[in-house]
């Protein structure tokens, strides 16, 4: 989504500092509810999960494939973005870390319909991901679920 949202709008950055956080994450919304169609493969910037909106949609229209991650890596993911992501400008990274993380959590839990733990090492995201939906459509496709 946030790919969409540069190609749409331009610098996500600029775009909250005209505009406010309030203006961003309504276009936010609208890109992730358009884009959520059968067949899309939608990966979503880290705050929109705290739209009840797209929440909904979520449940509604989409396997949710959470990858649940570890608290070091959000520590590291943010330490990386600090210098990009205005909403990590000034604060300790791993007070912020934790923070998003309980924040979050709890709604991607709401809507995910696999779970990738958090302590599955990096390199193996992308086959358990794609074993766990294929596994998650069988089982859809069987009526089982």
């Amino acid at each position: 989504s946030d790919a969409l949202f540069l190609k749409r709008h331009g610098d996500p950055k600029q775009y909250i500092k005209e505009h406010g956080w309030e203006a961003f994450r309504k276009l936010e919304e609208v890109i992730i509810l358009n884009a959520l169609k059968p067949g899309h493969l939608v990966v979503l910037s880290g705050g929109a999960i705290e739209s009840e909106t797209v929440r909904n949609s979520l449940k509604q229209n989409a396997a949710v494939l959470w990858i649940h991650a570890h608290p070091k890596r959000v520590t590291k993911q943010i330490r990386e973005a600090k210098k990009e992501r205005p909403e990590f400008a000034g604060g300790a990274v791993e007070h912020v870390a934790k923070k998003l993380v309980g924040e979050r959590d709890h709604l991607y839990q709401e809507v995910a319909n696999i779970t990738i733990h958090k302590n599955i090492p990096f390199n193996q995201f992308v086959p358990i991901s794609i074993a766990e939906l294929r596994k998650h459509f069988r089982t859809t496709a069987d009526g089982t679920d």
